[in-house]
């Protein structure tokens, strides 16, 4: 092999690694697929993507405008019936109960539409798969390395039950906010949460909260402005 193909195949293994690395930081137009963890950026909306949810776990699909521009995202199920619309200001999200007997899995489509503003938004889904405890402290969230902003994890909670939660956010983040969706929703927006608190700078929580009924509930973190390698963690015990 001569020198200079040698100096290709180099070049171009060196060209791959640095797309991996930080390609998803480069602001795009296009359609695409989101991948679980991986925050995005895009240029001012119309905007739709698609999404792939799993069975027995909730997910989350959240964009985080910038500069003060308001966007609003609406969810379609995979046969494209519009399912749930978030329409906050800052970070809005829409979660999806896949848990047995909720909603459909398969590609789901996410459609962002300008209130105001026309700036560039991040957006990011999560679909983590994991549990956390309902008595239990120091519960690390892992969040998307670069950029992350918004997950979701499953927690079984006992109807009539009180619980005592906290939000814990990374040291250094920007700010950040908890929420709650109830078992009995396929999907939901911030609105249809049945706690929310933030959003706060260090930590925000409630004691004695207790669950309207048995079920998965989604415990959604949404934490901005992480410094790198930095997560939020979350505190529960029973009341």
């Amino acid at each position: 092999m001569t020198s200079r193909r040698r100096f290709g195949r180099v070049l171009m293994a060196a060209s791959l690694l640095a797309i991996a690395l930080v390609g998803f930081n480069a602001i795009t137009a296009m359609a695409m697929s989101l991948t679980n963890d991986i925050a995005f950026t895009f240029g001012p909306p119309p905007q739709s993507n698609t999404f792939i949810n799993s069975s027995g776990y909730w997910s989350v699909v959240g964009i985080q405008p910038f500069n003060g521009a308001n966007y609003n995202v609406d969810v379609f199920d995979p046969t494209g019936v519009k399912r749930e619309s978030s329409a906050g200001t800052g970070v809005d999200f829409v979660a999806v109960n896949a848990n047995f007997g909720h909603a459909p899995v398969g590609t789901w489509t996410a459609n962002v539409s300008a209130i105001s503003g026309s700036q560039n938004f991040s957006m990011e889904y999560s679909d983590d798969r994991t549990i956390l405890s309902s008595n239990a402290q120091n519960q690390v969230v892992n969040m998307g390395l670069q950029g992350g902003f918004v997950t979701s994890r499953d927690i079984f909670l006992n109807g009539g039950s009180r619980y005592n939660f906290t939000w814990l956010f990374a040291n250094g983040s920007s700010w950040g906010a908890g929420y709650i969706m109830p078992s009995s929703r396929n999907w939901g927006s911030p609105s249809d949460s049945v706690f929310s608190c933030g959003p706060v700078v260090a930590a925000c929580g409630v004691d004695s909260w207790q669950a309207p009924t048995s079920g998965w509930y989604a415990v959604i973190v949404v934490d901005v402005g992480r410094p790198f390698g930095s997560y939020p963690s979350f505190d529960a015990s029973p009341a």
